[in-house]
């Protein structure tokens, strides 16, 4: 039986619990969680052991700061999303993703709708396959025009983020320590601030990848013509300083609109294998 996701036997790295509805998708894996497979049914992750208590980073500036560094140096991780936009009905993804090289296997569905009916994409050595809603046949769809970079350049390409930026800022005007809490399985700290249109558009000149870059430009325009003026953004960082979820809520001229991010299974070590295509 083919296995899209697999583990590398290696010493076990830290991982990451992430939950949307109290439930996870594994990709397909194998070592996802405790097991999944290419055509299984979505598992529920497994919590990973955490220290009890959280540290006290110098400031929260600092914490966050950290965490979106963290974030960025990562070599694989499962992450799930979220995102509710004025007009349209909620949209989420679950998708295990590996960098240098990167491949990714995400799965799309509407929870308020139809969340059983799932359509998936993989991007495997540069090529992309999908698979429509149900268990229909693997196509290879040719090239993939995202192949190059880590979680930082290739977050919203990937999960075709229809809010975003899906990396955490490193900087929030007037970010502060709500409190400790805990999130799934570990404790955590939790940090509020605002990010506002004007630094996402002033960030846009050190954005050094040029696909990246006009990427987010075309969201901060959108952004503007909605008249959003900024976000209220949440993060949630466990004791080893690695985010562990991401909130962005903010008004639009349309409505609220708001995107939950959380990040599971931090450089575990899986890989991603071509689905069977039957070609």
């Amino acid at each position: 039986m083919n296995t899209g996701l697999r583990t590398r036997h290696h010493r076990p790295k830290r991982a990451v619990v992430a939950v949307i509805a109290g439930t996870l998708l594994c990709g397909a894996a194998t070592g996802c969680g405790e097991s999944s497979s290419v055509d299984g049914d979505p598992r529920p992750a497994t919590s990973s052991p955490r220290a009890s208590t959280p540290p006290a980073p110098a400031s929260p500036a600092q914490a966050v700061r950290e965490a979106a560094r963290q974030l960025q140096q990562v070599t694989s991780l499962r992450v799930t999303l979220s995102v509710e936009t004025p007009g349209e009905s909620m949209r989420a993804s679950t998708a295990a993703l590996t960098f240098k090289p990167f491949s990714m296997d995400r799965e799309d569905f509407a929870p308020e709708e139809s969340p059983d009916v799932r359509a998936r994409k993989r991007i495997v050595g540069g090529v992309v396959y999908t698979q429509g809603a149900g268990d229909g046949p693997w196509v290879k769809r040719g090239a993939s025009p995202t192949t190059n970079g880590g979680w930082d350049h290739l977050a919203d390409q990937a999960l075709e983020n229809p809010m975003g930026p899906s990396s955490p800022p490193a900087r929030l005007d007037g970010v502060r320590r709500v409190g400790t809490e805990p999130f799934h399985g570990a404790e955590t700290t939790r940090y509020r601030g605002t990010l506002t249109v004007a630094a996402l558009r002033a960030e846009l000149a050190h954005v050094k990848n040029p696909t990246q870059r006009a990427h987010r430009a075309r969201r901060v325009a959108e952004y503007e013509a909605m008249g959003v003026r900024q976000f209220t953004a949440e993060l949630w960082i466990d004791a080893d300083g690695f985010a562990r979820q991401y909130v962005l809520k903010g008004a639009s001229s349309a409505g609220p609109m708001k995107m939950v991010l959380t990040y599971d299974g931090i450089n575990s070590g899986f890989s991603i294998d071509p689905p069977p295509t039957g070609s």
